[in-house]
């Protein structure tokens, strides 16, 4: 079919491939690195340009591994955009007994985002006003997680809210936040492929049809996080107008010591015959590394759960670099961060999930009511001593204060609650609070709706990510799971979402 050009003078700044006969193909954006084509979906009669594993940085392998992101170099032709990326490099994730997330499909080439516009379709000048941008960031500890999973297709969010949605993929685990203080592995890789991320999206939105002062970070768990950091980083400034943390914040983990995590890569080091008694990180620092940025990533993930077996997820984002120049609790007491309009929230049950797989995982024990108050305390010491790293025993009894010794359930729902307040509960309050007091505007959520279609327990409640199905659009992919009182919530959440996002 003979191809003609369309050219919107009045924004010129983007434009679309069509079909002459008025039979709409696939769309094709010009972007500052080269063309991108991607795939026109309908969602409720609208249509959606779809543009999928679109490259914002040069695969991080072989010589590029733990360092930071190097910008895309632009290609020739038409890039085809119309397939998702795989996930960066993870173990399996383990959700529920039922439900495990198989990794075997993950690469470590993949730096990839995906986009959804309604934008690129009007029939007159007029019509085509740009949208505002939601860049979302997923959540997964900073170990788990990709834009290829299906409750992250941007496809509904983006026709029912009537913006243009981002989600890119960024570096996991040892591959993201492995620290040697150097450049060789500086941490906090994996945030700066998210702001690499964000610079793209400044540059090159505009082509497809969005607004570059008008973006709005959103994300849940270690997303929201990310975005707590986002906010106090000076090297973030400007890139972001808004920002929605769902279930996480800056003050919810002590980002990791550059002390620890030398240490942690020194012990990988030895595992893998990288490091000896007489060649050691300290002494040949650039062979040490050379030979782990050439080890295959198999054998360097593998090594690294043997290493952490109670706590496979032990690389993080750190402090004391560009990034993020001291702890970030010390830069929100110091108002040094950027002002900016926040919705900030958790779900009454987030801490749940976790002691339910704790519960899977050590206790071996499926049905809770088997179990005692003693056990249950005994673990929850446990789990806060080595897992988390904090002084376990007046928090234990302070949470299993009123349970009865055999009320095994009535223990568990106390120990989800500890669980919860430490991880999400405080950090969210504290954060909200530092920030109002600074004169941002600040609103706040509190999720107590247990789906009807939840993939947890009953007795977890209204758990940790049960949110995100509402504010996502993802009940609409399949309607069958959900009532219709649940889809009209949705739909009300998505808006309270986008117009935030639009508007603050």
């Amino acid at each position: 079919m003979a191809w003609t050009w369309k050219l919107l003078a009045a924004l010129a700044t983007w434009s679309v491939l069509s079909a002459r006969a008025g039979r709409r193909e696939n769309p094709v954006v010009s972007t500052k690195y080269g063309y991108v084509m991607g795939r026109t979906e309908t969602v409720f009669n609208r249509p959606v340009d779809a543009f999928l594993g679109v490259p914002f940085a040069e695969p991080p392998v072989r010589e590029l591994r733990f360092k930071r992101p190097v910008p895309v170099k632009p290609w020739d032709g038409i890039y085809n955009a119309g397939q998702k990326p795989f996930p960066c490099l993870q173990y399996d994730t383990f959700v529920t007994k039922k439900i495990t997330i198989d990794a075997s499909n993950t690469t470590e080439d993949c730096l990839y985002l995906n986009i959804w516009t309604p934008a690129l379709h009007c029939n007159t000048i007029e019509r085509c006003n740009t949208k505002s941008v939601m860049i979302f960031f997923h959540g997964g500890g900073f170990d788990t997680g990709g834009n290829s999973y299906f409750f992250y297709d941007g496809a509904h969010l983006a026709a029912l809210g009537d913006v243009v949605v981002v989600v890119p993929n960024y570096r996991l685990g040892v591959f993201g936040f492995m620290n040697i203080g150097h450049p060789d592995a500086p941490g906090n890789m994996g945030l700066m492929d998210q702001l690499m991320a964000m610079r793209w999206v400044k540059e090159n939105i505009i082509y497809f049809g969005g607004r570059e002062d008008s973006v709005t970070l959103f994300g849940q768990s270690a997303g929201a996080m990310s975005i707590g950091f986002h906010i106090v980083s000076p090297m973030s400034r400007g890139l972001f107008k808004r920002a929605i943390l769902q279930s996480g914040s800056p003050y919810l983990l002590q980002p990791s010591s550059l002390k620890a995590g030398v240490d942690r890569v020194e012990q990988l080091a030895e595992a893998v015959g990288c490091s000896t008694e007489n060649v050691t990180l300290f002494t040949h620092r650039h062979h040490v590394m050379e030979c782990l940025r050439w080890t295959n990533s198999s054998v360097l993930m593998e090594q690294n759960k043997e290493l952490n077996i109670l706590n496979p997820a032990s690389y993080f984002p750190s402090y004391g670099d560009d990034f993020l120049p001291d702890d970030p609790r010390t830069m929100i007491e110091q108002g040094n961060f950027s002002q900016v309009d926040i919705i900030i929230g958790t779900n009454k049950n987030e801490g749940s999930p976790f002691i339910s797989y704790f519960m899977a995982k050590v206790l071996k024990q499926d049905d809770p009511r088997r179990l005692t108050r003693d056990e249950v305390g005994f673990y929850l010491i446990l789990l806060f001593h080595h897992v988390l790293g904090v002084s376990p025993k007046e928090i234990t009894a302070h949470y299993l204060r009123d349970v009865e010794p055999q009320d095994g359930l009535g223990a568990l729902t106390a120990a989800g609650d500890a669980i919860g307040d430490f991880l999400f509960q405080c950090p969210v309050n504290y954060f909200a609070e530092r920030l109002a007091a600074r004169n941002n505007t600040v609103y706040m959520y509190y999720f107590d709706y247990r789906p009807s279609y939840s993939w947890w327990d009953d007795w977890l409640g209204v758990a940790h990510f049960d949110e995100f199905f509402f504010v996502f659009g993802t009940l609409f992919r399949d309607m069958r799971f959900s009532t219709v009182r649940e889809l009209e919530f949705s739909s009300k959440l998505i808006q309270i979402w986008t117009t935030f996002a639009k508007r603050g």
